[in-house]
């Protein structure tokens, strides 16, 4: 026994020495190559490398977003959603990355990542009079403040990694402006080389204008499941508090307590079809004094058959310096792509619980919609008529009031004239209002209107 225990711990010594020596080598140059060939596929995608110095344990190199339209095709590849004016934006954005191979008993690499410059589209967003925000944001760049760091297992099945805490402080017209971002960490698992799972916390985002406002978000969790898989995707958020409050006399303050969204997509053929749920437990709103305070609110909702492509186009057009028929031109492709997909939009449900108004205690209201594809639509009568358009779509709306709601709508004069000429159904206590808009004649609690 003694004899096998002395060749256990000589063999576990001879593979120790193999390890930190060859052994881990080896594994480097494999790694090595591995990371060759990803930036290979990045430099044939609209990606250049620039800037690469590579040590025994460790490379440095710049990715910079070159040919964006590449950039976009690749991405799509990927299952990845994204438009080509979103990745446009991205024009010539430069990444440092710095990459340590071993760096620990279980990880086979660690990346640390930070921008370089601001994108192109950063510019444009911001506007070119705003120089100071600019300023700021080159200058937080150069100081490498926002850094990222990813460390990724031996078995490349899974990554954890945070964002570099920040606490900056800076002055701009006399404003003096704090940007704090606290224990920002993710997490996920990895399949086939691609993310199949991942997670992310965020403690404290916090944006304050001394003597303006302060923006603060706290306690941030998300998980998302399968990524970048062209089938079914799922978004999951909580986030404890959102509060923007006014740090003046002015007398302002808006807090959103408990809030959870859920959305699942599921994508086939280029058509795409979601659920989503949102919930809020409260809202509390206090303007100079008057406080508003909102429970419960909940949006149940579903998107089915939208046609992608056709919704990429959509976004792509503008109207500008077009008259009304060379507008209805352009739409006529796009919106035939959604009917011909039998597109379909529907609310289950959205609805307020309860409201207090200034000590005043209410019950909320329900909302159901929905709307699908008019079928029978003339599409040569948008030449006659361009306001036809609208035809396109049926749609149908219920909206339950509760009777303490409807009474304080109708101090306004407006909503008591029409209160007073459509009539609403009595349901339980409530006051109910039906819509049907459907080939274009319009009707509330089956009164014609149009």
């Amino acid at each position: 026994m003694k004899k096998i225990a002395i060749g256990l711990v000589l063999l576990l010594a001879v593979s120790l020495i193999y390890y930190l020596t060859l052994g881990s080598t080896q594994i480097i140059n494999e790694m090595k190559k591995h990371v060759e060939h990803e930036l290979t596929v990045l430099s044939d995608n609209g990606f250049t490398i620039e800037e690469r110095v590579i040590n025994p344990k460790d490379e440095h190199f710049v990715i910079q977003m070159k040919d964006t339209d590449k950039i976009t095709n690749y991405v799509q590849q990927q299952n990845i959603q994204a438009s080509p004016k979103n990745i446009g934006e991205l024009q010539d954005f430069k990444l440092a990355v710095n990459i340590s191979y071993l760096p620990t008993a279980s990880d086979a690499f660690a990346m640390e990542v930070y921008p370089l410059n601001l994108p192109k589209g950063a510019y444009s967003y911001i506007g070119s009079d705003d120089n100071g925000t600019i300023e700021i944001l080159e200058k937080m760049i150069k100081e490498k403040v926002f850094v990222t760091h990813i460390n990724v297992n031996k078995l490349l099945s899974g990554f954890n990694g945070y964002l570099k805490d920040v606490n900056e402080t800076f002055t701009h017209d006399n404003n003096i402006t704090t940007l704090t971002i606290q224990d920002f960490t993710f997490n996920g698992a990895l399949k086939n080389q691609k993310i199949s799972s991942a997670n992310q916390e965020l403690k404290l985002f916090s944006y304050h204008i001394k003597d303006l406002l302060e923006l603060k978000l706290t306690n941030l969790k998300s998980h998302l499941q399968n990524p970048m898989n062209s089938g079914e995707q799922v978004l999951n958020h909580t986030l404890d508090t959102v509060s923007l409050t006014a740090d003046n006399d002015e007398g302002f303050s808006l807090i959103i307590k408990d809030t959870n969204w859920l959305s699942k997509d599921h994508i086939k053929d280029t058509l795409l079809t979601n659920q989503s749920k949102f919930k809020i437990s409260t809202i509390n709103l206090d303007i100079e004094g008057k406080q508003q305070k909102y429970s419960n609110i909940q949006l149940d909702a579903s998107l089915r058959n939208l046609d992608l492509n056709a919704l990429e186009r959509l976004q792509q057009f503008s109207s500008k310096e077009l008259d009304d028929n060379e507008t209805i031109a352009h739409m006529m492709p796009i919106l035939k792509a959604f009917t011909k997909s039998n597109a379909s939009f529907e609310i289950s449900e959205m609805s307020i619980a309860s409201i207090i108004d200034n000590n005043k205690s209410y019950n909320g209201f329900k909302l159901k919609a929905s709307s699908q594809v008019n079928k029978e639509f003339e599409w040569d009568r948008l030449e006659e008529d361009p306001l036809m358009i609208a035809n396109v779509f049926d749609a149908k709306v219920n909206l339950t009031l509760s009777n303490e709601i409807v009474h304080m709508l109708a101090e306004d004069p407006k909503a008591m004239l029409f209160m007073m000429m459509i009539q609403p159904i009595e349901n339980n206590g409530s006051k109910t209002y039906d819509v049907e808009f459907v080939k274009g004649s319009l009707k509330i609690n089956g009164t014609p209107l149009l």
